[in-house]
């Protein structure tokens, strides 16, 4: 079981780190559920969420065995329906041990990483 900590500020400044006990109870502010695909929506070998467009919101990310389709995010949905998916690799993109999402160029874009055997290929967001 793992723990919550807290930061506690003393009088003099300085803080120190305690860990609350696990058998006190927190409420976790989320609101009601709502529809953000208006039906099914996943990949036959993973479904992601990371930001591939730079404007700050995870968009959807669906891969399956021939293409990696992506349904950007509103802010309140994942577009209107199937029609929303966009084909971001026109092909086949998977790799031996995994893909992952994450910016790694720096550009605040999610990048696709396939992890291979012999190596790892980064497809770079546009």
């Amino acid at each position: 079981m793992g723990f919550i900590y807290r930061i506690a500020r003393r009088s003099k400044g300085d803080s120190s780190v305690c860990p609350i006990a696990p058998e006190w109870e927190f409420t976790v502010p989320f609101n009601r559920n709502e529809d953000w695909t208006h039906g099914p929506c996943f990949g036959s070998r993973g479904t992601f969420f990371a930001d591939v467009t730079g404007d700050g919101k995870a968009d959807i990310i669906l891969v399956n065995e021939d293409t990696v389709t992506v349904r950007r995010s509103t802010g309140a949905d994942f577009g209107p329906s199937p029609k929303a998916n966009e084909d971001w690799t026109h092909g086949p993109y998977l790799g031996r041990h995994g893909i992952f999402f994450a910016d790694v160029t720096g550009d605040g874009k999610a990048d696709a990483i396939v992890v291979n055997t012999e190596t790892v290929t980064v497809r770079r967001a546009v």
